[in-house]
């Protein structure tokens, strides 16, 4: 019980120090941002505090801000520009000052899983989900073309951890930037035989993976009984 506690607090003070660290080369960023006349790239800061728990509202809560490019490693820790939507309704898990960058982390994007049957279950694998977005039906293809399961299509319960996405069309000015995104961590809703066989079908290239997605179920309409 003793290790549980000491590794939870480990965890903690680890998470802590990693963002205070990163407030800190922010800051420093911000301060040498007058003496960079090069290119600049955009990062989603705080427009006020905001405060745990508190619902988002990218329009009142966000505002952009411009860093040098050079920095871009740190950027990538920050939220997307281009789909800060995407976040609204979301609650962060710590006090984000104004004018603090909203890192990814800040989130703890929750909810409860919706199942649409006891017999299944959450698996996750690494996927490109191009425009998918959680509740969207798709079939599973691997780099060498390949569909898994015997084609079979999957429900799609949260990408990259999220369950909850707005479909955001990218303009071409940032496609650049959002076409190199790449695999990321996909959760689907399966059978214990089903994740079976796509554990099997996928091989030694288990993050080589693309989704295709299928069009919504036809409704039917009601029959009328004369």
């Amino acid at each position: 019980m003793e290790d549980n506690k000491a590794s939870r607090m480990f965890l903690v003070v680890a998470v802590v120090l990693g963002v205070l660290a990163t407030l800190i080369a922010f800051s420093f960023i911000k301060g040498t941002e007058g003496q960079d006349r090069g290119p600049k790239a955009v990062v989603v800061v705080a427009s006020h505090d905001l405060r745990p728990g508190a619902s988002i509202d990218p329009e009142r809560d966000f505002k952009l801000e411009e860093i040098p490019a050079k920095f871009a490693s740190f950027r990538d820790k920050t939220i997307d520009p281009g789909s800060r939507e995407n976040y609204k309704g979301q609650k962060v898990n710590r006090v984000i000052r104004a004018g603090q960058p909203v890192f990814l982390v800040d989130f703890a994007a929750g909810g409860e899983i919706e199942w649409t049957s006891p017999n299944e279950r959450a698996m996750n694998i690494k996927a490109d989900p191009g425009l998918a977005i959680p509740g969207d039906h798709v079939k599973i293809m691997t780099a060498g073309g390949q569909l898994l399961a015997g084609g079979q299509d999957f429900r799609i319960i949260a990408i990259g951890g999220i369950m909850r996405m707005i479909r955001q069309p990218i303009t071409i000015g940032e496609q650049s930037t959002s076409s190199g995104a790449g695999s990321r961590a996909v959760t689907i809703e399966v059978t214990e035989a089903q994740a079976a066989e796509i554990l099997k079908g996928m091989g030694p290239s288990q993050d080589k993976n693309y989704l295709l997605i299928c069009p919504p179920a036809p409704e039917h309409p009601a029959t009328s009984h004369p």
